[in-house]
Formats: C-alpha cells, structure tokens, sequence
C-alpha cells in the first residue's frame, strides 16, 4: 500500500529537466518572455479592449430599443376585439409597463441633483 507521508517533497521551483533550482537569469528571462514584449502589444490590447466595449454598448443599446419598441407595441394594441381574459392579460402589461417608468422617472428626478461624487446638497 503506498504511503502518502512518504513522498518526497515537490519544489515548484525547479526544471523539469535537470531537477535543479531555476536561477536568477531564467527566472527572468521567463518573466520578460510573459509580459507584453512592446509597445506596440500594449497598444493593441487596448485596442481590442475598446472595441470589446464598444461592441457591449452597442448590443446594450440594442436590446433597449427592442425593449422600448415592445413596450409602444403593448401600449398601442387594441383590445377591443379580445376576449376579457386577453384584455386583463394586456392591461396589467401595460401597468407594468407605466409603473416601471414611473419608478424610473422618480430614480431620474431624485439622481439629478446630485453632484458627481453622489453629495446631496440638500440632505
């Protein structure tokens, strides 16, 4: 049966190949080799940072326009033909929909004058 307490020790430190400590100028050279070697590396990263940003705001933007444009659709059906069960159905949307933007225009009026760093000058 084999013993776990006996194994000898594993040090991190070493390679893999001569089993020996990595020296100071190794250990070095694989920093240098991990980190961005130019300029020109850095520049491109944030490069792509920003059009990842970019694409997020865009898809955000999106869906809030496919939002808004359901909400007008719910908003202006006719439910004049429906049945009183549908007409329930679609006047507690559009409740919802009114209590939400409610809630939004009050977060809004309550935010507008706050200074940048959240001071209420009022308060």
């Amino acid at each position: 049966m084999l013993n776990l307490y006996e194994l000898p020790p594993v040090d991190t430190h070493t390679d893999q190949r001569s089993k020996r400590p990595i020296g100071s100028k190794k250990a070095r050279k694989g920093k240098e080799k991990a980190s961005p070697s130019s300029n020109a590396e850095i520049n491109y990263n944030n490069q792509v940072d920003i059009l990842e940003a970019g694409r997020k705001l865009r898809h955000d933007q999106n869906i809030a326009i496919q939002q808004m444009q359901e909400e007008h659709r719910v908003m202006a059906m006719d439910t004049s033909n429906c049945t009183p069960g549908t007409k329930e159905y679609w006047r507690s949307k559009r409740k919802e929909i009114q209590r939400k933007q409610i809630a939004k225009d009050l977060f809004e009026s309550s935010s507008a004058h706050l200074d940048d760093d959240g001071f209420n000058p009022f308060d």
